[in-house]
C-alpha cells in the first residue's frame, strides 16, 4: 500500500508541475502531498476574493485534486506579521481573519466548482504563526503569504465513519 500511495504522490506531482511550473510548488511530507501557491498569485494584498490569475490556478488545480480518488484534503491560509490597518480592519480585524477567509474561498471554490465532496474537505486558517522564511525581508514575507492544499491519504484521515468505529 506505501508504494501504491507513493507512486500516486508521483503522478499529482507530475501533472501539477506539468501545469503550473512555478506558480505551484508541490513538495511532499511523510505520506502527504503539500501544494503550495503564493498568496498574491491567487489574492491581492489583503483580500480573500480570488483574482483572475487565481481562479485560472484553481480551475486547473480543483480538476486535477477532483480526478483523485480516496482523498482528504485541508486548505491551509498563512500571512506574514504585518498587521492589517486601515479600512481593511474593518473587514479582517487581524491576520487570524484574513488567513481563515482565503482558506475558505480556496475550500469553496473546490466544492462549488469541481463538485468536491464537502466532507472530505477542511479548512484553517493560522495567520503568521507558522512561518517558511523569516518576516525581516520583503522576499520573506512573500514566501510567508500562501495558501497551501494538503493531501491526506484516505488511512490517515479520520473520518466519523472510522471513528465509530474505534475501541474505547
Amino acid at each position: 500500500e506505501v508504494q501504491t500511495v507513493g507512486g500516486e504522490i508521483d503522478r499529482i506531482t507530475k501533472a501539477l508541475e506539468e501545469k503550473f511550473g512555478k506558480s505551484l510548488m508541490v513538495t511532499q511530507h511523510h505520506d502527504r502531498l503539500v501544494l503550495t501557491m503564493l498568496g498574491q498569485v491567487l489574492f491581492e494584498s489583503g483580500e480573500a476574493e480570488l483574482t483572475p490569475l487565481g481562479l485560472k490556478i484553481m480551475k486547473q488545480v480543483g480538476q486535477v485534486l477532483a480526478s483523485l480518488p480516496e482523498k482528504y484534503i485541508q486548505v491551509e491560509g498563512h500571512t506574514d506579521n504585518n498587521p492589517i490597518y486601515g479600512q481593511l480592519q474593518k473587514r479582517y480585524p487581524t491576520n487570524w481573519e484574513l488567513s481563515t477567509a482565503r482558506a475558505t474561498t480556496v475550500l469553496r471554490y473546490l466544492i462549488e466548482q469541481t463538485g468536491m465532496d464537502r466532507n472530505q474537505l477542511s479548512a484553517t486558517g493560522y495567520a503568521d504563526t507558522r512561518p517558511v522564511q523569516t518576516n525581516d525581508s520583503e522576499e520573506g514575507r512573500a514566501q510567508n503569504r500562501r495558501v497551501e492544499i494538503v493531501l491526506y491519504p484516505e488511512q490517515l484521515y479520520l473520518t466519523p465513519e472510522k471513528v465509530a468505529t474505534l475501541n474505547p
